[in-house]
């Protein structure tokens, strides 16, 4: 929650959370779309960024999708179905970004 807030409404605080780690994870998410795809820098940073939001979704909506399934918690199937879902959505975005190398191009080929 700490950290959501600090990226919605950046204090001090931000720069040592972006220092600290966040600089570095993100980088390294950058660089391993960069290797599996050809993409650009700008693209992988982007497409890391969305990557990272996808799999930190289930808890920053957490309420709203237990409601959404009909459930109280997530119990061992549904986590492994959540974990399925995002390795598949991954995989599909690396696939296309493969194909293509730039967001951009995806927007141009429409």
């Amino acid at each position: 929650r700490f950290i959501m807030r600090e990226q919605m409404n950046p204090t001090a605080a931000f720069d040592r959370i972006y220092d600290g780690f966040s600089k570095h994870m993100f980088g390294t998410i950058a660089d391993l779309i960069e290797i599996a795809t050809g993409a650009e820098r700008r693209t992988a940073i982007i497409v890391g960024s969305g990557l990272a939001g996808q799999t930190m979704s289930p808890r920053s909506s957490k309420a709203s999708l237990l409601r959404q399934l009909g459930l109280q918690q997530f119990d061992a199937d549904t986590k492994a179905e959540i974990r399925a879902c995002l390795a598949a959505n991954i995989d599909a975005v690396l696939d296309r970004l493969s194909d293509n190398s730039s967001c951009r191009k995806t927007l141009d080929d429409r």
